[in-house]
């Protein structure tokens, strides 16, 4: 039987561990696994925000704005 646990807190996801390999010679195997999805989403979000930011003040109307 295999789970997936999410923590959302470093201090308890240590506690577990510590417990959870406490348990090696009964047969708990721990396959340590950090998602990395949210840093692809973020880098996709910041580029959204870079060419939107682009596309409103980097045009023709806001001359006098670049003035200043």
């Amino acid at each position: 039987m295999q789970i997936t646990i999410d923590f959302q807190d470093e201090n308890v996801a240590k506690k577990v561990l510590w417990f959870l390999t406490s348990l090696k010679d009964k047969g708990i195997k721990i396959i340590a696994k950090q998602d990395k999805s949210h840093e692809q989403y973020d880098a996709k979000f910041q580029n959204l925000q870079i060419s939107s930011m682009e596309k409103t003040w980097d045009n023709n109307f806001d001359e006098a704005w670049n003035e200043l």
